[in-house]
């Protein structure tokens, strides 16, 4: 148990590094990218979102809005929305960026924070694995997607680069 908690912080340590330094590697001539999911769960929250980034457009020019809503059974836990703001797709795994504009409670929104989301998927149409990581900032340079542990998912998602 504590060897897998001290990769997972590892992981969830390398990736804010990354996005805040931009160390990933650099944006070399990249086609247009897209990412959707459309009622992707894993354990209480329910993610739907959609993502674009521009031909040759470096990954913190993306676009998209991200929504997502935790449950535990019918009781609500929080939502929470935002545009999408960073974009990399890599094979069948991507990260993305949003910064929490709307939340509830509104304290996430308040705080001024921002969420890199990791997901795979498996090529016909379905998520296998998505990992989320809370930072306390709202702009990334990277969103590289990461090989962390991830947390199984299921429902609709499509990747394309």
């Amino acid at each position: 148990m504590l060897r897998h908690t001290r990769r997972t912080g590892t992981a969830f340590a390398a990736a804010a590094l990354l996005a805040l330094t931009g160390a990933a590697a650099a944006d070399a001539a990249t086609p247009a990218q897209t990412a959707t999911a459309k009622d992707v769960t894993s354990g209480p929250f329910t993610f739907t979102f959609t993502a674009q980034r521009a031909a040759e457009a470096k990954e913190n020019a993306a676009t998209g809005t991200f929504d997502a809503v935790g449950r535990l059974g019918t009781l609500p836990l929080m939502d929470l929305h935002g545009p999408i703001t960073c974009l990399n797709v890599r094979g069948n795994r991507m990260g993305l960026f949003y910064p929490v504009a709307q939340s509830n409670p509104a304290l996430f929104s308040q705080i001024m924070m921002g969420v890199l989301i990791y997901m795979s998927v498996d090529g016909k149409g379905h998520a296998t694995a998505i990992e989320f990581l809370p930072v306390p900032f709202t702009k990334v340079k990277s969103c590289a997607p990461t090989a962390g542990t991830l947390l199984p998912a299921t429902g609709a998602a499509s990747l394309t680069s």
